[in-house]
């Protein structure tokens, strides 16, 4: 089990997104102790371009949680919401 645990830490990582995690992968990097967390995208800018929002942010699991990663936000923002905007525009 202690060799289990060993693969499970993964306090030495960072996870790289282009959005803010929705809650399930937060609660994933809870549970695997994941150390590092840098996206683009908030949980409250996406709506804006997308026209929907469905997800807690991962600030409201992590608050939660007895384990907190690092959070970094807004890296490469703008390409992200060029990305973002041409997926959810409207095809004709």
């Amino acid at each position: 089990m202690r060799s289990l645990h060993k693969i499970m830490n993964l306090s030495e990582y960072t996870l790289y997104t282009s959005c803010e995690p929705c809650y399930m992968c937060s609660g994933a990097m809870v549970w695997s102790q994941s150390g590092r967390m840098v996206y683009s995208l908030s949980h409250d800018e996406l709506p804006e371009i997308a026209g929907f929002n469905i997800m807690l942010c991962s600030g409201e699991i992590f608050a939660k949680s007895p384990f907190k990663p690092e959070v970094t936000h807004g890296v490469l923002k703008e390409k992200a919401m060029l990305i973002y905007t041409q997926y959810f525009q409207p095809t004709t």
